[in-house]
């Protein structure tokens, strides 16, 4: 753990645990555990925080000791140091989670283990749980943060009260105003992919949307495709493929009939325009939307998973200590900029096949 540089407190002013959390570098939640010598604690955090503590000349407020005290002896068996994570996707599941959210999860769990929480996953669809049931176990258990992973089954969260929960959505599809939200910055990493393409000479641009053709995500793919367009001269996005991006025959036609020399899909969209290519079939250009589990060779959008997961853990964990504090905040999105990666070969043409199986 890394100490910021901070200057000792004012003799004539009260040293608090703020203060202390801000000169090690950790969460006020941290330097109260870390104090209380708590075991969820590492002993090298624990040094570290008692050494600030003292160079600042903290001294416990006996009588906030004693309510805190007090709180904690009356919470029973609640799990005040535990982040639920809740999926709702469909699909492969490993380690609880579904296998696209594993980057997210290293993020949530990287934060979460500094600050001395434990996650506790729900998979929606894995486990056949209700919004219902899950807000009675989540009640039951005394958690109070919850991050919500993407997933295109967000209907399962239909109807869910998030009252007295402080929760952190990651992406734009479950929709609500009530809980805090994490989103790459599609707009961005779009603009950084059309510009290069549009640089390199193409100019008919097709979409391979995912099979839920009226998911959020896809419009807002779309959009911002459509929108870089607008202002480039000779340039234009074809009509997009309305079928199974997987089927072969469907996908041939559309190129067929719509021609682009440039496609944006996903990597499923980018293994069947392999498949085309190997049975000879001229494949045109492609740039993935999502590069997560893409082969080095493909092009596309890197949406930091990583990153957003670390974010939305740090929010959920931020509030959890403003309330503590009984301190007010507004809900906030938080942004994370991606970035557009090109393939090794610096080309967009799909030149390494034999990585299509």
């Amino acid at each position: 753990m890394r100490t910021s540089e901070f200057n000792p407190v004012h003799p004539s002013k009260r040293v608090t645990l703020r203060d202390v959390a801000v000169a090690a570098g950790v969460s006020v939640a941290t330097v109260s555990l870390a104090l209380r010598d708590s075991p969820r604690i590492t002993k090298k955090c624990k040094q570290q925080v008692v050494q600030v503590s003292e160079r600042l000349g903290y001294v416990k407020d006996s009588k906030l000791s004693e309510l805190m005290s007090h709180l904690r002896d009356n919470r029973g068996g609640k799990s005040g140091s535990t982040l639920a994570i809740v999926d709702a996707g469909e699909g492969e599941v490993r380690d609880g989670y579904s296998s696209g959210n594993l980057e997210i999860v290293s993020g949530l769990r990287e934060v979460a283990m500094k600050e001395g929480f434990s996650l506790d996953c729900f998979n929606m669809a894995e486990e056949g749980l209700s919004a219902r049931r899950l807000r009675q176990i989540l009640l039951a258990r005394g958690i109070e943060g919850v991050v919500v992973l993407p997933s295109p089954r967000h209907d399962l969260l239909v109807g869910m009260d998030w009252s007295g929960l402080t929760t952190s959505v990651i992406g734009y599809e479950l929709e609500g105003e009530d809980f805090y939200r994490v989103c790459p910055n599609y707009l961005r990493m779009m603009d950084e992919l059309m510009s290069q393409a549009l640089r390199d000479g193409f100019r008919r641009f097709g979409f391979l949307p995912e099979p839920n053709q009226q998911s959020l995500r896809n419009r807002l793919v779309s959009s911002s495709v459509e929108f870089h367009l607008s202002g480039a001269l000779g340039a234009l996005q074809v009509d997009r493929f309305t079928g199974r991006e997987s089927d072969t025959e469907s996908v041939s036609r559309w190129l067929e009939s719509q021609a682009p020399d440039f496609v944006i899909g996903s990597c499923e969209a980018w293994r069947t325009l392999c498949q085309l290519e190997k049975s000879g079939r001229a494949a045109p250009a492609f740039a993935a939307w999502d590069i997560a589990g893409a082969p080095s060779n493909v092009s596309g959008l890197d949406h930091r998973y990583k990153v957003l997961g670390q974010e939305a853990a740090t929010t959920v964990l931020s509030r959890l200590t403003r309330q503590a504090l009984r301190e007010s905040e507004n809900m906030l999105t938080k942004v994370i900029e991606g970035k557009f990666r090109r393939s090794e070969s610096s080309k967009w043409h799909l030149s390494s096949l034999e990585n299509a199986g």
